[in-house]
């Protein structure tokens, strides 16, 4: 067997090892496809779940932050019914004169412990101008018992106090007041006459034992359903380890706190402050995570969407791959095949690169007709080899690449040593190893060439010699008189 046909039976060898090779390892080239568009998506959806998280973390914050807020404004109308029965008294004309003349009817008719408790408040505190206890009593409404005001609020009657000083008319003190019984609504008002006029004789003050549930229905409203509310003492031993947190995270410029109990709950945390701004109740404020919970949701939907455009991506890259791989397979079947018939071919077969014309690949029988190596060979161009100018040769192949597709014509190369060899040639424009080529198919038609010439030559001579006397030269009878 021919060296080139053995490199070739080699080369044919070397590829059909390599399409078992390829088909061996499509299994895990799908699978490196697969584990990278989970990675891809994985990361997609880590990156979106942490921005949503954030954002509802953000958004659930914001809304209990809100609803804090909203429980805050509420509790400062707490004390409003105790401030519409202060009214009542306090600018009342026989108040404005009792509290200048005092008169023990007074008292017997309009602050009897029947009044208190008819009136819904348990202490009252009268007090002049000079920051004088006019008249002071705590009713204990379920028996009507009379009792003496607690020290701890006696103790804050003075002339400074705010419960009784008022720089200007019109100005009330409303809110609550930890006493040792208990948490006190308390509203103070300034002492007027029926219309509101004139200077302020004292205060007004009325108070009223509060519980915390009650405390809670207040500033709960109708939100009953949709939040729960807790109330604290401040100071309470009792306390539970999230409002112990809580208060301890409290401050005058932070005065709400945010924290989530548990994957159903959230709770927002303040304190409410006493007429001195002292805090004095814990409240907590408890939600559902409705927010959190849809994120979840959300969170949950678009996992399976992804995983849903995983699958498909998956099964259509596998196709894509599949498709890809059966055409590289039979692409390299098609060049193997080429590469043996060519190798074997008696005719001259050379590629020429369309675009450099440069040889791309050339069989033995070429070689042989030149004389070239292999690797002469495709260090030349067909311009090299071409007897006729390179514009002639570049000529046909630009005609080939556009409408003709196909040439054939005798033509003249020059070998290794400069002789000249007839040829005949085919060329069509084919894809070869992903671009376009010129492929030649070349016929040695020197010998032909030769034989053709000596027959014309003989052919002459015969036809002179019947024309013409040998020894002289000149024309015979038959052409003469011809």
């Amino acid at each position: 067997m021919k060296p080139l046909n053995i490199k070739f039976l080699l080369l044919f060898l070397n590829k059909t090892l390599k399409i078992k090779y390829d088909l061996k390892s499509r299994g895990a080239t799908l699978i490196l496809i697969i584990i990278t568009l989970y990675g891809l998506l994985g990361t997609v959806y880590s990156i979106a779940s942490s921005l949503l998280l954030n954002n509802i973390k953000l958004s659930e914050e914001t809304n209990t932050h809100q609803t804090v807020q909203e429980v805050l404004q509420k509790y400062t109308k707490i004390a409003d019914d105790l401030s519409y029965t202060n009214i009542a008294w306090s600018k009342w004309d026989d108040t404005y004169k009792f509290i200048h003349s005092p008169e023990k009817k007074y008292i017997e008719d309009n602050l009897n412990p029947e009044v208190f408790a008819n009136w819904n408040f348990d202490l009252a505190i009268l007090v002049n101008r000079n920051g004088e206890d006019v008249f002071s009593l705590e009713v204990d409404k379920p028996s009507y018992k009379k009792l003496s005001i607690p020290t701890l609020l006696k103790n804050q009657i003075y002339p400074e106090n705010i419960l009784i000083h008022y720089p200007n008319i019109g100005k009330n003190v409303t809110g609550i007041i930890a006493l040792p019984k208990g948490i006190m609504l308390i509203s103070s008002l300034p002492i007027l006459n029926t219309k509101g006029q004139g200077s302020s004789r004292g205060a007004l003050v009325f108070g009223r034992y509060v519980q915390k549930s009650e405390i809670v229905k207040r500033i709960s409203g109708s939100d009953l359903l949709t939040m729960s509310i807790s109330v604290y003492s401040i100071d309470d031993p009792q306390i539970s380890s999230d409002f112990e947190e809580a208060r301890l995270a409290l401050s005058d410029k932070k005065s709400i706190v945010v924290r989530n109990l548990n994957e159903q709950k959230i709770a927002g945390y303040t304190w409410l402050k006493d007429i001195y701004g002292k805090p004095t109740l814990l409240v907590r404020v408890e939600k559902d995570r409705e927010i959190y919970l849809q994120g979840k949701n959300n969170l949950h939907y678009l996992s399976i969407s992804l995983t849903i455009v995983g699958l498909i991506f998956g099964i259509t890259a596998q196709l894509v791959l599949q498709q890809l791989i059966t055409f590289q397979i039979k692409r390299r079947e098609s060049e193997a095949r080429y590469c043996i018939v060519v190798g074997q071919a008696a005719e001259s077969i050379f590629l020429v690169d369309a675009e450099t014309k440069c040889f791309v690949e050339a069989n033995a029988a070429f070689e042989k007709l030149l004389g070239y190596s292999i690797k002469e060979i495709l260090r030349l161009s067909i311009n090299d080899i071409a007897v006729e100018d390179s514009e002639s040769s570049d000529q046909y192949l630009s005609d080939i690449a556009g409408k003709v597709k196909h040439f054939s014509a005798e033509k003249q190369y020059r070998d290794c040593n400069g002789y000249l060899v007839d040829v005949e040639v085919n060329v069509n424009l084919i894809s070869y190893a992903g671009k376009q080529v010129f492929c030649h198919v070349v016929r040695n038609i020197t010998e032909r060439k030769r034989a053709d010439a000596v027959m014309r030559e003989t052919e002459q001579r015969l036809a002179w010699q019947a024309n013409h006397d040998s020894l002289t030269g000149l024309v015979n009878r038959r052409k003469f008189e011809q």
